[in-house]
């Protein structure tokens, strides 16, 4: 259940954040637009010492990720660190982590996609919420929506972040727990670090992109298999984008699929949901409490 006394402040003009590159390498100019789009917010935007760096695919060596990320969660006047972008390489560094400082400092960690590695870890060690939601690869990209950096400054510093909407598939029924998810093929990634006890009693929020169907049903069926089906309260599916068939059609299509998966369990099922690899990104509190209900008209997930 969500620790208030370990919920990071809500931020004010002023504050500190910084900008990191835990996994892809950046592209420097969409990046320092980015920075000055947070600045016009009214924060003091610092950049990590390796944000800048390449290694391959990577934004700097293992070691360097891994320094910008401890020097980030360790600081004690940060109040929001922003991932510049995912791609790959948390799953390289998470077990190198040391989550000392940032319980005692809590703070905003921002980002989806490969992040879901890092956000996962953060709540098992800590409980301490983090936001899903748009990188700054993207903030300039002009497909994504205005809800998306919108929700994104409500969430920190308002602290809303609630939405209803009339997803095209469902399933009824209504719920109250803590949200917690992110990226199903980073999900399925880290299955073995006991992933399906922490999913126990939780909203589970699932989005994927640029996968064959039969790999999204593999997927599926590797956490149905370990029981993360079976102990949820609810499921939130977000962006399912560019999920395409192969060359022998699979016979069904991603919501069959989805479905199909949790048909043995009486949970409530919304698809649609505005976040995940798509031009409608909103923010999402993980980690939080919301409440969940899903009707015949329309789904809405409140926190």
């Amino acid at each position: 259940m969500l620790n208030i006394e370990n919920m990071p402040a809500l931020l004010n003009k002023g504050d500190k954040v910084i900008f990191i590159a835990p996994s892809g390498r950046v592209n420097t100019d969409k990046t320092k637009k980015a920075i000055s789009l947070i600045e016009s917010w009214g924060l003091d935007a610092a950049e990590g010492k390796y944000l800048y760096k390449r290694d391959g695919i990577f934004a700097g060596d293992d070691s360097e990720r891994l320094a910008d990320l401890q020097a980030a969660l360790d600081d004690k006047d940060l109040r929001a660190i922003f991932c510049a972008r995912g791609g790959y390489g948390l799953s390289r560094i998470i077990d190198q982590i040391d989550f000392d400082g940032f319980k005692r400092f809590p703070k905003w960690v921002i980002g989806y996609s490969d992040i879901t590695v890092l956000h996962t870890e953060i709540l098992r060690k800590t409980g301490i919420p983090v936001i899903h939601a748009e990188m700054p690869l993207n903030y300039a990209d002009s497909n994504i929506s205005a809800e998306t950096l919108a929700s994104l400054r409500e969430a920190l510093f308002e602290g809303r972040c609630s939405y209803q909407w009339m997803p095209a598939n469902l399933r009824q029924g209504e719920t109250r727990s803590v949200v917690a998810g992110g990226n199903l093929s980073l999900l399925y990634n880290i299955m073995g670090t006991g992933l399906s006890e922490f999913l126990r009693g939780k909203i589970l929020f699932i989005e994927e992109t640029n996968e064959h169907l039969y790999r999204v049903d593999r997927m599926l069926m590797g956490l149905r298999l370990a029981g993360v089906f079976k102990n949820i309260r609810g499921l939130l599916v977000g962006g399912m984008s560019d999920i395409t068939d192969s060359n022998v059609p699979f016979g069904k299509s991603i919501e069959e699929i989805i479905l199909d998966v949790v048909s043995d369990y009486h949970i409530p099922v919304a698809f649609d949901f505005p976040a995940g690899h798509k031009s409608d990104n909103r923010a999402v509190y993980l980690g939080r409490e919301a409440f969940f209900r899903v009707d015949s008209l329309s789904a809405v997930l409140s926190f």
